[in-house]
Order: C-alpha cells, then sequence, then structure tokens
C-alpha cells in the first residue's frame, strides 16, 4: 500500500523552500556601491571682488568599492576659479576647464558598519567680481554623470549650492554750498548732502560740527527727502562742541534701483556767535558714518570740510 500524505508534505516544503529563496534572492541586489554627492561653501554670501570656496564631496555609501568614479562639476557667476585642494588618496588630479570640474579614476572603498564611508574631496576657490551686477555664484555637481556604476540609489548623485554676492555700501559726504565770510550775530546756511554709491546701508548716520563760533537752530531735508533720516541740535552751554546729529537713515543700492535717489541733501542753519577782538578762520566738517559701523567698499570719501573766514 502507497502512503502518497507524506511524499505530498514533502513536496509542498520543497515547494515552500524554493518560493521563500526565490523571494530571498532580489535582497542580494543591494550589494552594490551607492555614490552620494555633497556641496558645501565657506560662507552664505560675499562682497564683490572677494572669495568664496566650494567644497565637492563624493562619498561611495554603499556596500561594494568602486574603481574608477567620474565627478563633474559647473560654477557659474564668478569672475575666475581655482582648484585649491585635489582629492587626497587618488591617482589623478581633478581639472578645470573655464567653468567645468572634471574629476575621473575615484577609488572609492565600499561602507560596512564598523567604518564611515569612503570618499573624495575637491576644494574650487570662486572670486566673485568686483564690478558685475551678477547676484549670486552658483555651484553644480553630477557623480557618475554617465551612468557607468551600477548603484543601489541613483537619487543622491546631484547637488547645487548657492552664494549670494552682494555689493558693499559706499557712502559719500559733501559739503555743496558754504559762506566765505562770515560776521558774528549773522545767520547762515549749510548745504550738505549724502548718497550713496554702492550697495544698501541702513542704520546711517551724520554728523555736521565746526571747530566753534556756531549756535546750530534748524534743519530741513530738502524736497523733504528724508530716507528715514531723523536729526537733533546740540548746544552745549557754556562748554562743549555744537554739532547737528542725525541718525537712522537708510539709502539703497543705485544699481538696483536706478529711477531712485539714493541721497539726502540737508540745509542746517546757524546764527554766528561774537567773535571777540581777533578774526580767524573756522572748519565745518560734514562726516557720514562717523562711528564706521558700516562696512564700504570705499571709506576716504566719508568726510567733507569747508573753512571760512569769521570775523
Amino acid at each position: 500500500m502507497i502512503h502518497l500524505l507524506p511524499i505530498g508534505r514533502a513536496t509542498l516544503a520543497a515547494s515552500l523552500l524554493a518560493a521563500t529563496m526565490s523571494v530571498a534572492a532580489p535582497a542580494f541586489a543591494a550589494d552594490k556601491p551607492d555614490l552620494r554627492l555633497q556641496i558645501t561653501a565657506s560662507d552664505t554670501k560675499v562682497a564683490l571682488g572677494d572669495t568664496v570656496d566650494f567644497t565637492y564631496t563624493i562619498a561611495n555609501i554603499g556596500s561594494v568599492s568602486v574603481g574608477n568614479a567620474r565627478l563633474e562639476g559647473t560654477i557659474t557667476g564668478a569672475q575666475s576659479l581655482s582648484i585649491i585642494q585635489q582629492p587626497s588618496h587618488q591617482q589623478n588630479d581633478c581639472t578645470l576647464s573655464g567653468t567645468a570640474l572634471t574629476c575621473t579614476g575615484l577609488v572609492l572603498g565600499y561602507a560596512d558598519p564598523n567604518s564611515d564611508s569612503d570618499f573624495a574631496d575637491v576644494v574650487v576657490r570662486a572670486t566673485a567680481s568686483s564690478s558685475s551686477t551678477a547676484t549670486k555664484i552658483e555651484a553644480s555637481g553630477t557623480a557618475d554623470p554617465n551612468d557607468k556604476v551600477d548603484e543601489s540609489d541613483e537619487s543622491n548623485n546631484t547637488a547645487l549650492k548657492s552664494v549670494t554676492v552682494f555689493r558693499l555700501p559706499d557712502l559719500k559726504a559733501t559739503i555743496l554750498d558754504a559762506p566765505d565770510f562770515v560776521q558774528g550775530g549773522a545767520r547762515v546756511t549749510f548745504k550738505v548732502k549724502v548718497e550713496n554709491l554702492g550697495g544698501s546701508a541702513d542704520h546711517i548716520d551724520l554728523d555736521f560740527r565746526t571747530t566753534g563760533g556756531l549756535n546750530y537752530d534748524s534743519v530741513d531735508f530738502v524736497d523733504n527727502v528724508k530716507h528715514g533720516f531723523g536729526c537733533d541740535l546740540h548746544n552745549p552751554w557754556p562748554v562743549g562742541v555744537n554739532y547737528v546729529g542725525c541718525s537712522g537713515g537708510n539709502l539703497g543700492d543705485p544699481n538696483e534701483n536706478p529711477t531712485d535717489d539714493e541721497s539726502v541733501t540737508l540745509k542746517i542753519g546757524a546764527t554766528v556767535k561774537d567773535q571777540g577782538i581777533t578774526a580767524d578762520w573756522r572748519t565745518v566738517t560734514f562726516t557720514v558714518d562717523p562711528d564706521h559701523k558700516i562696512g564700504e567698499s570705499n571709506e576716504k570719501n566719508n568726510s567733507d570740510n569747508f573753512t571760512y573766514h569769521y570775523s
């Protein structure tokens, strides 16, 4: 007599084992390289003419080594580029051709639970133009751009990093009009102007003072254009220096708004004190950003002065 049931169970078990192995087999396909590209920058923004360093990091975070990886990158918006650090422990150096970065033959070991992933760094220094109106420098790149490496994850092969390029302010102070000769008791007016020739600036301070002989009594903004400035008169008595102080001003970038007048013109009124028994020469000085709180591309035009005869 033949017993079919035990044989049927064995056959079923074998079939289940075969099915299980069939389902599990694709798991071994995960044993592949996995190239990942990251780009970092030494700063988030730079002024015209300054430099920023972009670091391209290509890593293998997969479980299989790569013996011939390729990296291609592009950096736009810069006046000049240079490689300042080549990948260490690599046979080939990376090259720059115009805005194009290329690294070939990169050897990257596999990652395992007991060690970090293998990686290679190349650092490119970008210099912003000293005169361009470009608003950013942008670095992009792709690992394995020609899909030569069979990877477990193809979604992390590209990267992009942008750095803002800004113009430093350039504040200029000018005395437009002043009397050549004054006498005690006379009423005089000085016309001054502050303008911005560069990037935007705010919290701007102004200072107008003389070596002596004036009591300030008025400040008027021409056409009532104030750009946030507020002014105070300082006439300490009986000792101290008389001056006009203004603060809180903001002047935009004239290149960004060519139709806007990024300047203010003030008329400062004063009464001349009595001179006494001798005549003298006196000097008034008009200064923008007197405490040097604002970083500028040109600090040499922040002050203007005028000398008049006081009798």
